[in-house]
This record gives C-alpha cells, structure tokens and sequence, in this order.
C-alpha cells in the first residue's frame, strides 16, 4: 500500500483469502474436528483485527491527504493578489480577485440642484452707528450715571470727570481773554492818538501786533474748550467738573469704568454705546466656495435664540480679503432692527442659496479620504481604476454634489473604494 493511498474493499478481500489459505489454516488438518474449528476461529479473530488496522489506517491517509489538499488551495488562495498597482498608479483587478464581488461599480449621475451653502455667523452692531466714548483728559470719574444695556439719547450725560486739566484750560482761557481785552484798549488808544497826529506810526504797529496775538490766543483757548466739551461761560460756578455725553441716541453695550476710577490716556474709552437699529450678521465664507457668493443673493438666516424663525435677507457686502489663518471672508448680510430683537453676539446660521443648476452627483459611499481630501476611484476600462481628487459641496440625502474632478461620462467606484485605498 502506498503512502498516502486509501486501502480499497477488493485489496482488503484479497488479504483475507490470502490469510485464510496460508499454511496456517492447513497444517493442522489432521487434527480432531473440534481442534480445527478452535483453530478457525482464532484465525478469523486475527483476520478481523487485520482488517480492523488496515481499514483504520486508510481512513487516516485519506483524512491527511484532504487536509494536505485544503491547505494548498487556501495557500494558493492567500498567494493570489487581490489587486495590482502600476507604476503610473494604474490599479488592476485581476480575474479570480475577491474584488470583482465586493466592488460595486455606478455611472456619475447629473441633477439640476437647487445650491445652497451653510455658514457661521454671528451678529455685530455696525461700526458706523458704534461709538467708544472716552474722556478728552486726565482725570477721576466723580459720577456715573449709566450702566450696560441702559438706553442713552443724544447729549445726555453719562458720567462726569473731575480734572485738573479742566482747570488748567479754563485758566488758560480766561488769561487770554484778559489779554485781548487789555490789547483791545491799547489798539484803542493808540488809533485815538493817531487820529489827532500825536503818536507815533510804530507805536500804532506795535498796538496792532499785541492786538492780533491776543486775538489768536483767546481763540485757541476757547476751541480748545469747545473741543473738550466745556462750556466758555458760567465756568466759576462747576469748578473742575466735565460732563461726559452721548454723541448719539442708542445702547451702551460695554462699560469699563466704575466711580472713582482715574483715567489718564485719551484711547482709553468708559464705555462704547452702539445704536441696534440696524445690525449687521457677519458670515465666514471658506475660500473654496467663494465663487458661490455673490452681492444681493438671497440668504435665510437663523438663531439660536429664535428656533424656527427664519429670517430672510441679501448679501450687502463681500469682504476684499482672506484671513491668513482661517482661509475666510467675511460676508455681511444687514437687518432692520427696530425691536433690538437681534443683540451683538448673538450666534446664528447663514445658508446661501442660488438658482437650481446641472452639476454631477455620486452617492456619499464613493468618497474615500486620501492625504486629507475628498478622492474617488474612476473605471478607466473595465476592471482598470485611477483615483482622482474631487471638491464637493453639499449633500442632499445620501447623494454628494461634485463641483470639480468628475465627468458625466465617468464611472466610479460606488461602494467598496476602501478596499482600493490601501
């Protein structure tokens, strides 16, 4: 029996007969009737076991060669590439590969979709209405007379400074003001003596000059006071009081003094007052989808504080920059605000939205993400893929909207692209 060989029924009869008709069975033939028959059945008990052990160990052979002949093929099996890579990034599924059953392979499809692109936005109080009220000089706030949120109208009086710098310019105004009224007598005088031939031509110059400095000096004064906010007349009667102003009716939406709290750099403001009649909604547009935004296009816009109330508008402005960090514009979308229902700072959620147009869809399944970007894998013939970057920019369902990478005619890898990134 060879290795390896199962032992069939007609070798195992043979070895039977061969074993019954051994000399073993025969060289007691003489002997008595009950001898032979002890003999016999000896002999077929040991023919039995014979056949026992050989049955035995052709079961085993033939259970090893099935396990020898599985393994091969499961090797053979693992050895077979499930794809191959060119040099040129070709991919190849070769006939046999498990790919074949696992990709599922679909045309681009082309819809008319109604675009729309969703933003960040906060809102923010227009610059052109916001105002940083700061005193003109040095000196300690004596009173305060508004806090955040309070509502102000144009000049009333929000806080008053006490400042030496005050009294300095109100003595500087009523020095100059002594002056050129002195000056003015002279002037006087001299143009008197003139008239009746008493006096001198340079006495009449020299009044004329005094007169002329004086004048200056008063009027600086006095600017200098209106520019302040101080009043030229009834001055003895406040000291060195200023009262601080609204420029304009509207909110004061920051505050940064307190009583008693001294100032003594012009820049630095008490508090900032902004009129909310009209906000701005302030957009960040990814530079990528720049080219979807443009002037008077219509927005619906959202707030966190209002859940569904939609608020509609249209882009009034375009940022002409991009922040170097975020790869953003802003876009600035303006609110009438009569209630003040909308508040700077108030978070909100600007979609963009544009005529219905053609453009290519795929389903989500077929975007695979390669070095940080959106890829898909195109048929270039059958069984042959490449894989090609693609922009997106919004999904609809479990569809993708493709903006640059794909053609109408192009067939793509719909489902199972991951087992091609590797």
């Amino acid at each position: 029996m060879k290795p390896g060989r199962p032992f069939g029924i007609t070798s195992l009869v043979s070895a039977i007969k061969r074993a019954v008709s051994s000399p073993i069975f025969s060289a007691h033939a003489d002997a008595s009737t009950e001898g032979r028959h002890h003999l016999l059945l000896t002999r077929g008990i040991q023919v039995l076991v014979l056949a026992g052990i050989i049955v035995g160990a052709s079961l085993i052979a033939a259970s090893t060669r099935d396990k020898q002949e599985s393994q091969a093929a499961s090797t053979t099996v693992r050895e077979a590439p499930s794809f191959t890579r060119g040099a040129d990034g070709q991919i190849d599924v070769p006939p046999g590969s498990p790919l074949r059953q696992q990709l599922v392979i679909g045309p681009v499809a082309v819809e008319n979709v109604a675009q729309t692109l969703d933003l960040p936005a906060t809102v923010e109080a227009d610059p052109a209405r916001t105002a940083k009220v700061a005193p003109p000089l040095s000196g300690r706030i004596a009173e305060l007379r508004v806090g955040v949120n309070d509502d102000v109208e144009k000049g009333q009086v929000v806080a008053i400074l006490n400042s030496a710098d005050l009294a300095q310019a109100y003595d500087d105004f009523d020095k100059a003001q002594s002056a050129l009224a002195l000056a003015r007598r002279g002037l006087d005088r001299q143009r008197g003596l003139t008239a009746i031939r008493a006096g001198a031509g340079k006495d009449m110059e020299a009044a004329q000059d005094t007169f002329t400095q004086a004048e200056a000096e008063a009027r600086r004064t006095a600017e200098r006071l209106d520019q302040i906010g101080a009043p030229t007349t009834g001055r003895r009667n406040r000291g060195a009081l200023l009262n601080i102003t609204a420029p304009f009716s509207g909110v004061v939406t920051d505050l940064s003094a307190a009583r008693g709290t001294y100032f003594n750099d012009p820049t630095q403001s008490l508090m900032t007052i902004s009129q909310l009649d009209v906000v701005w909604v302030m957009a960040s547009v990814p530079e990528k989808d720049l080219a979807f935004v443009s002037l008077g296009q219509a927005v619906e816009v959202r707030f966190l504080a209002y859940p569904g109330e939609i608020f509609r508008g249209t882009v009034a402005r375009i940022g002409d920059t991009v922040d170097t960090d975020t790869r953003r514009t802003k876009v600035r979308i303006e609110f009438n605000n009569p209630d003040h229902r909308l508040k700077p700072g108030m978070f909100a959620s600007v979609r963009l939205i544009a005529p219905p147009k053609s453009i290519a869809t795929i389903p989500a399944t077929a975007l695979v993400l390669k070095n940080d970007t959106d890829s898909v894998f195109i048929e270039t013939s059958p069984w042959h893929f490449e894989i090609r970057q693609v922009r997106t920019q919004n999904s609809f369902g479990d569809q993708v909207a493709v903006t640059q990478g794909l053609a109408a005619s192009d067939r793509v890898v719909v489902k199972g692209g991951y087992f091609l990134n590797d």
